[in-house]
C-alpha cells in the first residue's frame, strides 16, 4: 500500500497541476491532505472530480478558508470506518483530525495546531495534544494497526530543523511540544522516516521566502508515525521535496499491508 501525506496550504491553487501530477506520478492508494481550506460546496465538487479513482472523505472546518482535511482512498480498497474529529467539541471545530479504516489499517490524518510566535495558542495546542493521545489510545485498545499521517507542527529533535539553537523556546520546538512527541513515541509508535534516515538536513516545511527552500533552511514538521507492530512492514518513507505548490512537501510511505 502506498500512502502520501501533504499539507497543501489551500487545495484550490494546486488542483489542476501539482496535485494531479502527484497522483499520476506516484499513484497513491491513499492520499492524506491537510489544510485544504475548503467549504462544503467545494468538497462536493472534489468528491465528484475524483469519483472514478477514489472514494474521498472531507472534514470541513468551522471557519471558511481555515484548516480542513481530506482523504482519498483508491477504489481498490474498502473503507470500513470513516470518523471525523476527536469527538471533543473545543478542538473539533477546527477540523484537524479524520480517520479511515482501510483494509484493517486505521489511518489517522492529522493537522496539529501551531502555537504561534507569541505562543498565544500554546494552551490550545497542549489541550489538543492531550485529547489526541486519548483518542489514539481508545483506538488502540484492541491492539489494531494504526498509522498517523500529517503535519504535526512539531520539530522533534535538533536535527529536525536548521536553526535549532535559535528556536529553543519558539513555537514548534517548545520543550512541552517535544516532550509530548517523546512520550507518544515511547507509548508504542515509530517515526517511520527515521527508520531510513538518521541524519540532519531533511525538512518538509520552508518559510514563504523562496530562497529558504532553495537553501534548504527548513523544519521537519510532517510525519508518518506507525504503531510498533507495523514498523517492520514499512518499506520506504521519503520526502518528495521536489514537489512544489505548497510551503510543505509531500511525504511518501510504502508499507507491506495487508
Amino acid at each position: 500500500m502506498r500512502i502520501l501525506s501533504w499539507n497543501v496550504n489551500g487545495i484550490r491553487s494546486i488542483l489542476n497541476a501539482e496535485l494531479n501530477n502527484l497522483i499520476v506520478q506516484y499513484k497513491p492508494d491513499v492520499l492524506c491532505l491537510q489544510e485544504t481550506k475548503i467549504d462544503l460546496r467545494v468538497s462536493h465538487e472534489l468528491k465528484y472530480r475524483y469519483r472514478r479513482e477514489f472514494d474521498s472523505f472531507w472534514h470541513i472546518g468551522g471557519r471558511r478558508g481555515y484548516s480542513g482535511m481530506g482523504l482519498l482512498v483508491s477504489k481498490d480498497y474498502s473503507v470500513s470506518e470513516n470518523v471525523a474529529g476527536l469527538q471533543v467539541e473545543e478542538v473539533d471545530v477546527e477540523a484537524r483530525v479524520q480517520m479511515v479504516n482501510v483494509a484493517g489499517l486505521r489511518i489517522i490524518n492529522a493537522y496539529f495546531p501551531h502555537s504561534h510566535r507569541d505562543l498565544r495558542r500554546l494552551p490550545y495546542k497542549l489541550t489538543f495534544l492531550s485529547e489526541f493521545t486519548r483518542y489514539v489510545a481508545r483506538l488502540n485498545r484492541d491492539g489494531g494497526n494504526i498509522l498517523i499521517a500529517g503535519d504535526l507542527n512539531i520539530a522533534h529533535m535538533e536535527r529536525d530543523l536548521f536553526h535549532f539553537k535559535n528556536n529553543k523556546n519558539n513555537a514548534g520546538f517548545r520543550p512541552e511540544e517535544r516532550r509530548w512527541m517523546d512520550e507518544f513515541l515511547e507509548s508504542g509508535y515509530v517515526d517511520c522516516f527515521r527508520l531510513f534516515n538518521a541524519d540532519s538536513g531533511h525538512y518538509t516545511w520552508w518559510g514563504q521566502t523562496k530562497a529558504l527552500r532553495e537553501r534548504n533552511v527548513g523544519w521537519r514538521l510532517d510525519y508518518f508515525l506507525a504503531s510498533t507492530n507495523l514498523s517492520t512492514r514499512v518499506q520506504r518513507c521519503q520526502h518528495l521535496n521536489a514537489v512544489t505548490g505548497s510551503d510543505h512537501c509531500p511525504v511518501l510511505l510504502d508499507i507491506a499491508f495487508p
